[in-house]
């Protein structure tokens, strides 16, 4: 027997599987951390009224539901 680290017990699909998990868990962490320190760093949150609000005009105005599948169901 070997008494390294990679040996034959230690690699099996299972802790393979683990390892592929939770380095997938750390990879996209740290994406997200990097994406959101962009956003902050590029003032992407300075001024979230204004950009909710930027998807309505004049057909569709702020608290006025226009879409049909979310108008409340009248029952009888």
């Amino acid at each position: 027997m070997t008494s390294g680290i990679l040996t034959d017990e230690i690699l099996t699909g299972d802790a393979v599987t683990l390892g592929l998990v939770i380095g997938s868990a750390i990879l996209f962490g740290l994406g997200a951390s990097i994406a959101l320190g962009w956003a902050i760093q590029d003032r992407q949150f300075d001024n979230a009224r204004r950009d909710a609000e930027s998807i309505f005009d004049a057909d569709e105005p702020v608290g006025v539901v226009t879409d049909t599948i979310l108008q409340p169901r009248i029952r009888s």
